[in-house]
């Protein structure tokens, strides 16, 4: 007889909420693993490093059109992809701060950022961060960042290294986001690209730049509006426990 009026007067309030947090666990069974994934360069590290390409639509490497492509690279199998491409991100823009002397001698730094219409991230299947029963994921990008810092010594330039920041969310889970960062280093340029690395974006590139793909993290975490009813699930069933005491 008690049940009724519990569940009318608030109790209802607990039952929902409950009915929520499990809707939400069941869901996770069949739904990226949250967690953050390192590249085995990395201490941890469960996934491969791999190899990058930039294709340039102009002789200028900070023309804007120039397109990014990396993969993870297998170099046992000579295998590129197994494990996660990049795919799409188009420069749209560079701030340049050249810190060189009068000889010639110092650091340009490179400020670069992307856009990221129709830019992926595929994270393969069979993988740490796939949900049982799952197959590969598709992270559409919605940010990315570059900085490239170039060390000259008369003029010359003798080392190139970039840092990359890039966001998304999963295509098949909007509940779910992406954050990435990456440490990239350059091999050469000119024609190509060579053999085993990706191939130019756009498809159209007659040159650019290719290079090692490296110290690669990844961050799956639950979207903001998933944190908010996991949080109003857990108050309501804190206030439901201080009542019945």
């Amino acid at each position: 007889m008690r049940t009724i009026p519990l569940l009318v007067s608030g109790g209802w309030r607990v039952f929902l909420a409950a009915i929520l947090v499990a809707g939400l666990a069941a869901d996770c069974a069949a739904e990226p693993v949250l967690d953050l994934y390192k590249s085995d360069d990395l201490d941890g590290g469960v996934f491969r490093t791999g190899r990058w390409t930039e294709g340039f639509v102009g002789t200028d490497p900070q023309h804007v059109g120039n397109g990014l492509h990396a993969g993870s690279w297998d170099p046992g199998a000579s295998l590129l992809y197994s494990h996660w491409e990049l795919d799409g991100p188009v420069l749209a823009g560079s701030t340049v701060t050249d810190l060189r002397d009068a000889a010639g001698d110092g650091t340009v730094i490179i400020h670069r950022t992307f856009d990221t219409a129709g830019a992926t991230l595929t994270l393969a299947a069979g993988r740490p961060w796939t949900g049982p029963g799952d197959g590969e994921y598709t992270v559409m990008l919605d940010a990315y960042t570059q900085v490239v810092t170039e060390l000259y010594a008369a003029w010359t330039r003798t080392f190139v290294h970039s840092s990359h920041s890039f966001t998304g969310e999963f295509a098949a889970y909007s509940d779910y986001g992406l954050a990435g960062q990456a440490n990239w280093a350059l091999v050469g340029e000119g024609a190509g690209p060579p053999t085993g690395y990706p191939a130019w974006r756009p498809a159209g590139a007659v040159s650019g730049s290719w290079g090692d793909a490296g110290q690669v993290r990844l961050e799956i975490t639950p979207e903001p509006a998933t944190l908010a009813l996991l949080g109003a699930g857990l108050a309501g069933a804190v206030l439901a426990r201080r009542r019945r005491r």
